[in-house]
């Protein structure tokens, strides 16, 4: 044989004894991790909520999904338990796997709040797709509150009704101005606004959340024009949901 065949050869033949001691391997690994058993969970939350905790997690995961500590990691059903945490109105997404150690990892993804809507000791929160989960026995999100007779969730008409309040406390929430202006959000019986402001005792009646821009407008003439002729806390109530003017009225 050809010295170059024989260059050849040998090469080819070291190639497969490679590709066979990889498969060796393999196949060990596997068989390992068949024999080798869940020891724990570990939880990552990178979110800065705080609406579920690693203990919360194994709890659901020991309800729902049955034991796992013990189990060979090949018979974990990630996607089953990726699955069963979706149920959770406060995940948004999770991921799960196993490591060599025996750990179970599973990252969460929370659903992050824009807005909490309270009435009376119920309440609930709303992130920005308008996705309603509840409230958190021990964490409290820092957004804006809304409060009183908030509409409930089955009501026809909740969804237009609450992107409008979302909205409308987006943009009072994202000015200096009408931070330091406004004070409170909350809703009477019909499902329309009364704004009060941060200082003083006056009540915007906003009426239906509809209107922002005109209505807003209102509010800062009442500040940069009445006041400064009035005087704060002259007037009782603002009422903001006519067209084209604003009634300000002492006795109410």
């Amino acid at each position: 044989m050809k010295p170059v065949l024989k260059h050849v050869a040998a090469s080819l033949f070291a190639a497969l004894l490679l590709v066979l001691l990889v498969l060796l391997l393999l196949a060990g690994e596997r068989a390992q991790r068949k024999t080798r058993l869940c020891t724990g969970l570990e939880v990552s939350l990178p979110d800065a909520c705080a609406f579920v905790s690693e203990e919360d997690i194994a709890r659901f995961l020991s309800r729902r999904y049955g034991d796992y500590v013990g189990l060979p990691l090949d018979s974990l059903q990630l996607g089953k338990i990726e699955a069963l945490l979706s149920e959770k109105r406060v995940v948004l997404g999770s991921e799960a796997w196993t490591t060599d150690d025996g750990l179970l990892h599973i990252r969460i993804r929370q659903r992050m709040p824009v807005l909490r809507f309270q009435r009376g000791e119920a309440g609930f929160y709303v992130d920005k797709d308008g996705v309603v989960f509840p409230l958190h026995p021990v964490y409290t999100a820092p957004v804006p509150v809304v409060s009183g007779e908030i509409p409930p969730v089955e009501q026809g008409g909740w969804e237009p009704w609450t992107s409008a309040v979302m909205a409308l406390m987006a943009r009072l929430d994202g000015d200096a101005q009408w931070h330091a202006w406004l004070g409170s959000v909350s809703v009477d019986s019909r499902g329309e606004l009364l704004l009060r402001p941060a200082e003083g005792k006056e009540v915007f009646y906003f009426g239906p959340p509809d209107e922002v821009a005109e209505k807003l407008a209102k509010i800062s003439r009442y500040y940069t024009h009445i006041i400064p002729a009035k005087g704060a806390g002259y007037y009782k109530s603002i009422h903001l949901k006519f067209k084209q003017q604003v009634i300000c009225r002492r006795d109410i």
